[in-house]
């Protein structure tokens, strides 16, 4: 299982945190199966 992870704060809406999490998420599917990636606004 691959998992993505974004920071949650008062200034993202729903959107916002489901899209980098996502984008997280198939990060973690593309280096290897079965890691957790943090959600990285510079990458």
């Amino acid at each position: 299982m691959s998992i993505g992870v974004t920071v949650i704060d008062d200034s993202k809406d729903l959107e916002t945190i489901i899209r980098e999490a996502d984008k997280a998420a198939y990060d973690a599917k593309r280096e290897g199966k079965n890691r957790i990636k943090i959600f990285d606004p510079q990458e």
